[in-house]
């Protein structure tokens, strides 16, 4: 299955930035719970084969016990609101608006069970997310020195 794939070079590229000894501000653009949500929401299981079901398995097993051993993997999650949609395309689902809002509350869920050891999940409004996200990245740098 395609995320598989994606889930894993995801890991790994985070893993390897986080590894540096340096004291410096790392941005990720999606947590693990991002890719815990994706697998468990899109991924239609009863579609896998027998040893695609059992990778499937492997691979969220791995997500829920690296977030539980990492403790403090993310200091801070910024929670981006979702962009309010007014253009209508064919390429859109009728229902984006409805699906937005039901993934962000589970991703938002997720990073809150998962990631406990967190300091601070800033939820951020896309239309002053700018100001926010250097305001708290400015604290972040601050708490570093």
């Amino acid at each position: 299955f395609p995320s598989h794939d994606i889930t894993h070079t995801k890991i790994r590229q985070e893993n390897e930035a986080l590894a540096t000894k340096d004291r410096k501000l790392i941005l990720i653009d999606r947590s693990l719970a991002d890719s815990l949500f994706y697998l468990t929401f899109y991924v239609d299981i009863k579609d896998l084969n027998t040893a695609q079901k059992e990778e499937y398995a492997k691979l969220v097993r791995h997500i829920t016990e690296l977030a539980s051993k990492c403790g403090k993997r993310y200091d801070i999650i910024f929670m981006m609101q979702p962009l309010p949609i007014k253009v209508k395309d064919i390429m859109r689902p009728a229902d984006l608006v409805t699906t937005q809002v039901i993934e962000h509350h589970l991703i938002e869920t997720l990073n809150i069970g998962l990631f406990t050891g967190i300091s601070k999940i800033t939820r951020v409004d896309v239309r002053q997310e700018e100001d926010q996200i250097l305001q708290t990245c400015e604290e972040a740098l601050y708490e570093l020195k």
